[in-house]
């Protein structure tokens, strides 16, 4: 086990090295940089400055040069200073991972807590009136574009119903504290909670319903029931942690997003975690920040699938790592 994980570490290691050098090359190469942006429309700013500021901010070297330096203080945990707010990148990154992670956490949870059983329940009742609901419903989550279905939730909800704040995070009239604060922002993030876990909980269901019902389908489940095992003992104790390989394959995937945040969500609602403002530096041609940021979501990406496939030894003991 620990020499699979380690060689998988190793691995991924040079992967990440991999994904430095491709997406580095991509933003170098995406036309307009953030001096372009910047000094666009100005009359004052004469060729010369521009040069300088080019100078000042390193984007006067070649795409090798520009990498070595970037790589060669990442490799010591300084990933720069951002462009766009002119704070360390990784100070705004530890910051507003919290953020993220207090809106994506609820519907992790929610998702699997609503999207498995819905699995299991429309396995068990196949091509039931039921079961055609219940598969309508998670392929509209499935199909719906998250601006679309955000846009429809605060249309409805905030603007019509005037039920939830349409955005951020408090209430900017207020000063709460304690748990008055709490409630303020749990009432801000109702919607976009509703968002993804809708969006989300197709996939889970889906996933469960087509393993459980090749699960049922087998002859161990056939010589339970024959032997009188009661129905939800047979579902849940026999059928259910065969079905828990393909689960775990999902939760593994959904790591990254409880840490990287949700980005045209949290920027239709206008929530600032890491997700928002990964957009706001993708936009502005921010560099530093846009290269730490890719490659922490594609660590927690890696991480995931590690994870998983840690998971599947423990789910299932028939799998060995080796």
């Amino acid at each position: 086990m620990w020499q699979y994980i380690v060689r998988r570490i190793f691995i991924s290691v040079m992967i990440l090295f991999g994904i430095s050098i491709l997406l580095y090359i991509l933003i170098r190469s995406m036309p307009g940089d953030y001096i372009t942006m910047m000094t666009t429309g100005k009359n004052n700013v004469t060729p010369a400055m521009v040069e300088h500021l080019r100078h000042l901010y390193g984007l006067d070297t070649n795409i090798p040069q520009g990498y070595f330096n970037w790589i060669s203080r990442a490799i010591q945990g300084d990933f720069g200073v951002s462009f766009f707010y002119q704070r360390p990148v990784a100070d705004i990154i530890g910051e507003k991972v919290l953020v993220s992670f207090t809106l994506a956490l609820p519907v992790f949870i929610l998702t699997i807590l609503i999207g498995v059983p819905l699995g299991i329940i429309s396995a068990t009742r196949p091509y039931s009136k039921l079961d055609y609901a219940i598969t309508t419903i998670a392929f509209v989550g499935i199909s719906v574009p998250s601006f679309f279905l955000a846009v429809v939730l605060k249309r409805v909800f905030a603007y019509g119903l005037k039920w939830f704040p349409p955005f951020g995070m408090v209430t900017a009239t207020e000063d709460y504290t304690g748990f008055a604060l709490f409630m303020d922002k749990s009432w801000h993030l109702v919607l976009p909670i509703v968002c993804l876990t809708f969006i989300g909980i197709g996939s889970y269901m889906r996933y469960a319903r087509s393993n459980m019902l090749e699960v049922l389908d087998t002859d161990y489940i056939r010589t339970a029931r024959a032997k009188g095992l009661p129905e939800g003992t047979v579902i849940y104790s026999h059928a259910f942690r065969n079905t828990l390989i393909p689960i775990v394959t999902i939760i593994g995937g959904s790591i990254p997003g409880l840490f990287a945040g949700a980005m045209i969500t949290e920027n239709l609602f206008q929530i600032p975690g890491i997700g928002w403002y990964g957009y706001q530096s993708l936009t502005n041609g921010d560099i530093p920040f846009v290269m730490a940021f890719n490659l922490f979501v594609a660590a927690l990406t890696l991480l995931g699938n590690l994870l998983a496939d840690i998971s599947y030894a423990l789910v299932d003991p028939r799998i060995r790592l080796k």
